[in-house]
C-alpha cells in the first residue's frame, strides 16, 4: 500500500513542479468548432498539450494551450475488445480516468525488454501510463497494470487487451508532443464540450467549493467541513464515520489554524475531478506545508463531495519554490 501513496506522489510532485514552471495557471478559451472538452477545467501555461481520448469516436485529440486551448492534431485509435471501463485485469478494457505518461519504450528497447514477437504487438513504440492511479486503487479498487498507449502491429489501429492503439507514425508524433509525468491523458467513452462560458463557470464552481472547504476549516466551522465530505468517503486509513471521528479531535486539538491554498490544476474524467494545491497549513500545535489531492464527485443538484485525498509533506524550500512560482 505505501508503494502506491509514494508512487503516486513521486509522479504528482514533479508534474506539479514541472506545471509551475511551464508559466502557470491559464483559463481556456472556447474552439469555434466544437467547444473545449469540459475535461480541461485548469491545467498549464503556455505551451502545454493534454490529451483527450474519446473510446466511442476511437481518437486521441491532442489540445495545446497557446493564448487558448488548440486542437493541434487528432489521431484515429483503438482500445480494448470490451466496451467500459475497466475493473479487474484481464478484462480486456480500456480505464476512463486521468493518467499520466510514465515512461517511453521505442520498439529496438521494446525488442530487448519483451523479445521480438512480443514487441511487434507494440509497434512503433509505446508510452506507460500510471494506471491504476491513486483514486482507482483506494477508492474503485480496480486491479490489472501495463495499460499503454502503443503502436500497432498491423497498418491501421487494432483492438486491445486494455491499451489504447495508434497507427505507427502517429505514435513517434504523440512521443514527441508529450512530456513524461507531466502531460495528463484523459480518457472517456465520450467527450463532451463545452462553451468557453460554460468552463469558466464550472471552474469559478469548484473555487468557490474549495474555498469553502479551506475557510470552513480554517474558522471552526466544524459541521459545514464535513459536509463536504461524500458519506462514500475513503483513504488508505479512514471511511467516513472514522475520518469524522478523526477530524473532530483534530481540529479540537489544533486551535488558531491558518490554512492557505493554491489550486494548481483541475481536471475532470471518468464522472470525478482531481483537485491538486499546494497547501499551508499553521496551528497551536502543528505546521504543515504540501501537496494534496483531492478526488470530487459532482452530484446531480450540482453539489461537489469529496471522496478520497492524499496528502504530502514538502521540505520548506521545495514548498517555498512552488508558491513562488505560482505568483
Amino acid at each position: 500500500m505505501s508503494f502506491w501513496t509514494d508512487y503516486f506522489w513521486r509522479t504528482t510532485t514533479v508534474f506539479a513542479a514541472l506545471l509551475l514552471l511551464a508559466g502557470g495557471l491559464f483559463t481556456a478559451h472556447a474552439n469555434p468548432q466544437r467547444g473545449i472538452p469540459d475535461n480541461l477545467i485548469m491545467f498549464g501555461g503556455y505551451g502545454d498539450a493534454a490529451l483527450v481520448v474519446d473510446k466511442e469516436e476511437c481518437s486521441v485529440s491532442v489540445y495545446r494551450k497557446l493564448d487558448f486551448w488548440e486542437l493541434e492534431s487528432k489521431y484515429p485509435c483503438s482500445s480494448g475488445k470490451k466496451n467500459g471501463d475497466k475493473q479487474h485485469a484481464g478484462d480486456k478494457r480500456t480505464p476512463n480516468g486521468i493518467y499520466r505518461f510514465i515512461r517511453a519504450w521505442n520498439d529496438k528497447q521494446l525488442k530487448r525488454q519483451y523479445g521480438t514477437t512480443t514487441a511487434k504487438l507494440y509497434g512503433s513504440g509505446a508510452l506507460v501510463t500510471d494506471y491504476p492511479n491513486f483514486l482507482d486503487f483506494i477508492y474503485y479498487r480496480k486491479t490489472g497494470n501495463g495499460i499503454w498507449l502503443h503502436g500497432t502491429r498491423a497498418e491501421e489501429p487494432v483492438a486491445t487487451r486494455g491499451c489504447i492503439s495508434v497507427r505507427n507514425d502517429d505514435l513517434l508524433l504523440l512521443r514527441n508532443q508529450v512530456v513524461m509525468q507531466r502531460t495528463p491523458m484523459l480518457v472517456e467513452e465520450t467527450v463532451r464540450y463545452l462553451s468557453k462560458s460554460e468552463l469558466a463557470t464550472e471552474r469559478d464552481r469548484l473555487l468557490d467549493f474549495l474555498e469553502r472547504w479551506r475557510s470552513s476549516w480554517e474558522e471552526g466551522r466544524h459541521k459545514e467541513y464535513l459536509s463536504l465530505y461524500s458519506k462514500d468517503f475513503l483513504t488508505r486509513r479512514f471511511n467516513y464515520k472514522r475520518w469524522v471521528q478523526h477530524k473532530t479531535l483534530v481540529n479540537q486539538t489544533n486551535k488558531r489554524r491558518h490554512v492557505r491554498i493554491h489550486p494548481l490544476s483541475i481536471l475532470k474524467a471518468n464522472g470525478y475531478i482531481e483537485v491538486i494545491l499546494t497547501q499551508d497549513y499553521e496551528s497551536s500545535r502543528l505546521n504543515s506545508y504540501g501537496l494534496k489531492a483531492l478526488y470530487l464527485h459532482k452530484h446531480e443538484d450540482g453539489t461537489y463531495r469529496i471522496l478520497t485525498e492524499i496528502w504530502k509533506n514538502l521540505p520548506p524550500k521545495q514548498f517555498t519554490a512552488l508558491n513562488r512560482w505560482t505568483q
